[in-house]
């Protein structure tokens, strides 16, 4: 790691990236992936959330160039979620250049991006994914979106909720020979750990309001 250099006791994303290795705008990704910041949806930039407050974040605004950023005090380069986060980027970094050219995961993230943008800057693969990404926002849970599960097999799930450590995967495309071999292989994985899981359908994409609440309340997480 690099040396961490301090100005005015705050660290930006370009610092926190020297020490940790990584490139800034990889860091603001990773922080907008556990609810801390959100990217502008005016000018450039990135703003505070409530939860990125509570951490001691601080907004510095530039209305000249209009960009707005954010700066952290010390305790962020050791804050938990930020720090698994970190570990799983660099883990998967790892098994990408790793893993052979026939594998069924890698296989499906490259043939469907992660290219629509939900309310809280995430990017996901699919419509319902962001109407599952926009419910989690909208009802302030803290989420974060392809998580790697800490186990021994190469297992991405769509959503992580450190509040009752509860995992969310949607299956989509069921129609498609290939995600479903996909899918069997994941569940026996979630099954053989044991793992607080939630399994959404297309049908309950459509009741989300009503299917989604009953499902987390499973895991002790309330909504009202």
């Amino acid at each position: 790691m690099k040396t961490v250099i301090k100005a005015n006791n705050q660290y930006t994303a370009k610092v926190i990236g020297n020490h940790f290795g990584l490139e800034s705008h990889v860091v603001n990704s990773l922080l907008m992936s556990v609810g801390y910041i959100t990217k502008a949806t005016e000018g450039h930039g990135y703003y505070l959330t409530e939860l990125g407050f509570n951490k001691g974040g601080e907004q510095i605004s530039d209305t000249i160039k209009n960009i707005s950023s954010v700066r952290w005090p010390e305790p962020i380069l050791n804050d938990q979620l930020l720090m698994s986060a970190i570990v799983n980027v660099k883990n998967t970094a790892k098994n990408v250049k790793t893993s052979t050219a026939g594998d069924i995961t890698l296989d499906f993230r490259k043939k469907y991006p992660a290219n629509i943008r939900t309310s809280d800057g995430h990017y996901v693969r699919s419509k319902a994914e962001a109407l599952i990404d926009d419910f989690l926002f909208n009802n302030g849970i803290v989420h974060a979106y392809e998580k790697k599960l800490p186990v021994e097999e190469d297992l991405v799930c769509d959503f992580f909720l450190p509040q009752g450590k509860v995992w969310i995967e949607y299956w989509g495309y069921e129609n498609k020979p290939e995600y479903l071999e996909r899918k069997k292989k994941k569940q026996a994985i979630y099954q053989k750990y044991g793992v607080n899981l939630i399994e959404l359908t297309e049908t309950d994409i459509q009741n989300l309001d009503d299917v989604l609440p009953q499902k987390l309340l499973k895991y002790g997480i309330q909504l009202f």
